[in-house]
């Protein structure tokens, strides 16, 4: 069976991502640490989906080159 493919283009998660990344890597001293962790805690940014989008496509050639030969 053939799971969706992620969508790969920017969506609201990816823009919060960036303005919160933004908004706390202007505290001084502590910021872009903050900035870093913030970036790792918010869950399906765009890396994460190309990352995933590349695992499906895989797992498809793979099933289809099984099938071929």
């Amino acid at each position: 069976m053939n799971k969706p493919l992620p969508a790969l283009q920017t969506n609201t998660t990816d823009y919060v991502a960036a303005l919160s990344r933004g908004t706390f890597g202007t505290i001084p001293f502590v910021g872009p640490i903050a900035a870093e962790i913030i970036g790792h805690v918010i869950p399906n940014q765009r890396a994460d989906r190309i990352v995933r989008f590349v695992e499906l496509l895989e797992e498809r050639v793979g099933r289809n080159r099984t099938r071929g030969n």
